[in-house]
């Protein structure tokens, strides 16, 4: 009887001891960045002075496409790296690309508007510009809309390339942060922000302004670069030097305004507002009101948009790391190095995990996104 006893007390110990290490090692999970792979978009080493690569990755298919701003735009295959296709642009696309089908639209520093098979990289229509082709197009009913980086604003068809209509507005400085934005549709009108401080609404059918708000009141940095992001009958965008504003949909009233300007769009989680200022930090603000939940300074640098996974925000600096923090705190998680830095914001494959940006020295990352348990250290082996 005695022995049974001793025994029951023996299991009851192992199996406490078990449960608090078992609980242990879940409080002690991180998350953490592990290479998938990274390959160099370049055909040749790029040796003079630094060029920011700012465009998104695309996702297409089994494809990842990635544009640099020396030398072209090129495919590979999404799961190994493997170059599928590539496409060489003297100065490359910089900015941004857009896909409809099985087309990808984008202007490019050559001073051309290109549309090309998805899936093979071959050419099937261009169209001559004044100016680089710096905004991100966007698609939609057969009509493809975008801005130069001289601001003229065109429409064209998506399938041939035929011109439908251009809003020039005039250069009223010779200073900006060399950006165009991308546009939005709501109903019937085109949202688009102007290096001179401009945000406006154009008819998409005729080219023509329905209003118009003065954001950018700098003397110098007053475009409005970032793409504004809808949420129900409001839409925020942002100045450089300016503000990030909360503005009515119909007429461009504010609702609210937060003090410091910014360059890429905010994020957009649950209440939450999730944004890079250009003034060097990443912030979170309540999406009612415009009021700080918390912000976190980014050393010498900006950061890119952030992208939201799984209760973490995840963001590049322009001249550091790729980070994750707490999505409700800020507090940082992880950071992995690429280089010189990022400028190009991270694209989530939320389903397979994964995290796809381009560096500034134009390499391009696939990141696995993941948790682990830490091995546990015994007293002896410290």
């Amino acid at each position: 009887m005695k022995l049974k006893t001793a025994l029951l007390i023996l299991f009851s110990i192992l199996s406490v001891g078990c449960s608090s290490l078992s609980e242990k090692q879940a409080v002690k999970r991180e998350f953490h960045f592990t290479r998938a792979w990274a390959r160099h978009t370049l055909s040749e080493n790029h040796l003079g002075y630094r060029i920011d690569h700012r465009m998104p990755s695309l996702l297409h298919k089994n494809f990842i496409i990635q544009g640099n701003a020396i030398d072209g735009i090129r495919a590979y295959n999404r799961t190994t790296g493997s170059l599928q296709w590539e496409r060489k642009i003297k100065g490359g696309v910089e900015i941004g690309a857009a896909i409809a089908g099985d087309r990808i639209f984008f202007g490019a520093n050559d001073g051309f508007f290109y549309a090309l098979n998805a899936l093979t990289g071959s050419v099937e229509w261009t169209f001559p510009l004044k100016a680089e082709g710096l905004g991100r197009p966007i698609v939609e009913n057969g009509m493809v809309y975008f801005l130069t980086g001289n601001s003229a604003f065109y429409a064209l068809r998506a399938s041939n390339g035929e011109q439908v209509w251009i809003y020039n507005r005039p250069e009223t400085t010779s200073l900006n942060v060399r950006g165009a934005a991308e546009p939005v549709i709501s109903g019937n009108n085109l949202l688009i922000g102007f290096s001179d401080g401009a945000f406006v609404a154009i008819d998409k059918t005729r080219g023509s302004v329905v209003w118009e708000k003065q954001l950018g009141t700098a003397i110098r940095f007053k475009d409005v670069d970032s793409k504004a992001v809808i949420d129900g009958d409001k839409l925020y965008v942002s100045s450089y030097d300016g503000q990030l504003y909360c503005l009515g949909i119909s007429d461009g009233r504010t609702i609210w305004s937060y003090e410091e300007g910014g360059y890429s769009p905010v994020t957009l989680e649950g209440d939450s507002i999730f944004y890079a200022s250009s003034m060097g930090s990443v912030v979170a603000l309540d999406k009612a009101s415009g009021q700080l939940r918390w912000k976190k300074t980014v050393e010498k640098s900006i950061a890119t948009q952030p992208a939201f996974f799984r209760g973490l925000i995840i963001y590049g600096e322009w001249t550091g790391l790729i980070k994750a923090v707490e999505a409700t705190s800020g507090k940082e998680v992880a950071t992995y190095a690429t280089g010189r830095g990022v400028a190009a914001p991270p694209v989530i494959d939320v389903k397979n995990n994964l995290a796809y940006f381009t560096s500034v020295d134009a390499n391009l990352f696939a990141l696995r996104l993941g948790w682990n348990r830490p091995v546990e250290v015994w007293e002896w082996e410290k």
